[in-house]
């Protein structure tokens, strides 16, 4: 029996390259798609939270990372492999963007449905004054949050919840494959994976 040091490097196969071979991490640095999943998968979940300056910083940081995640799709780099990333991540975005916009309408049925009637027809009397009175607008808008606002604490989380779980796991799932130097392999998907 031969001994393993007498087989000759040469005299054995070459490995096909197939989309889940990973490909040599000093080929492909993935720092950046990593940096942005990251980001990405932070700042899409708290953009919709529920305190609003932490709210509207996480808004501008989800923008910052879709421009992100389109200069990573333009990488024109080995393999190609951070271009896809970045293409899925662009993907992501805009799925969930649609996603939440269904969530903003069911949302806000669910709460215009069920809401109680005596303080929205409050507030809409103080809204439709003629001599608008600020004052009574405030407290009409109060009144109606205030009676409403189990209500609509469990239609957001019954809404928002999918699209967050989606993004997160989405986001999550393109880290791994990237931190692997695995391509995404089903770029057009509407799905997890």
């Amino acid at each position: 029996m031969p001994d393993q040091t007498d087989i000759n490097q040469t005299d054995l196969p070459p490995i096909p390259h197939t989309p889940d071979t990973a490909i040599a991490s000093e080929m492909v640095d993935t720092s950046s798609a990593l940096r942005c999943y990251v980001v990405m998968g932070l700042a899409i979940p708290l953009s919709v939270g529920l305190v609003p300056g932490v709210a509207a910083f996480a808004m501008v940081v989800v923008f910052i990372s879709a421009i992100w995640a389109y200069r990573l799709r333009a990488d024109k780099g080995p393999e190609g492999l951070v271009a896809n990333h970045g293409s899925w991540m662009v993907r992501t975005f805009w799925i969930s963007s649609v996603f939440f916009l269904i969530a903003i309408t069911l949302s806000g049925s669910l709460v215009s449905a069920n809401a109680d009637t005596e303080s929205a027809i409050a507030m809409n009397k103080a809204i439709l004054a003629v001599p608008k009175n600020e004052v009574d607008i405030a407290n009409a808008l109060r009144n109606f949050q205030e009676v409403n606002k189990t209500l609509v604490l469990l239609a957001s989380l019954v809404c928002f919840l999918p699209p967050i779980i989606f993004v997160v796991v989405r986001c999550f799932n393109g880290y791994q494959r990237a931190y692997a130097g695995l391509p995404v392999e089903n770029l057009k998907s509407w799905l997890l994976k």
